[in-house]
């Protein structure tokens, strides 16, 4: 990512943006899982819960 001007930014940064957007576009956690080659649920919930935690601040009145 330095060729790029990005130093700071890693490919898994990239990998975990893509899968929160797919979260909070209404991926399920299997499609989460299988996008990421995940086994264990554990670690899909990640984005999973990002997404639910945007979703709850976004239906509050403001």
């Amino acid at each position: 990512m330095a060729k790029l001007g990005v130093p700071e930014l890693h490919f898994h940064d990239l990998r975990h943006t893509g899968n929160t957007f797919a979260a909070e576009s209404g991926a399920t956690l299997r499609d989460l899982m299988e996008r990421m080659g995940h086994d264990s649920v554990r670690a899909t919930l990640i984005y999973q819960h990002r997404s639910d935690g945007r979703q709850d601040q976004q239906s509050r009145p403001g």
